[in-house]
């Protein structure tokens, strides 16, 4: 609540929480330029995750495990069939 993440306040009477709905209305300049800030954030995370993810695909060491994995899976099921 203090750190402003919850919107509530504590009746300090009873303790009872009242939950409030966040007063900001998303409606002005500064809020549409953070709202763009984090997507641009998000964009650039997505392609550094794509950019890893495309490394990691060619990378031969990874193939080689990868298929070393298949490779086991696939004899245990042929050995388990004879």
């Amino acid at each position: 609540i203090e750190d402003g993440e919850i919107y509530a306040s504590i009746n300090q009477k009873d303790g009872m929480v009242c939950f409030h709905d966040n007063p900001e209305k998303y409606n002005n300049p500064a809020m549409l330029h953070k709202i763009d800030q984090e997507m641009l954030k998000c964009i650039e995370l997505d392609e550094k995750l794509k950019s890893m993810d495309q490394e990691i695909t060619v990378n031969p060491q990874f193939v080689q495990k990868s298929m070393g994995t298949q490779e086991d899976e696939v004899g245990s099921k042929t050995s388990s069939y004879s």
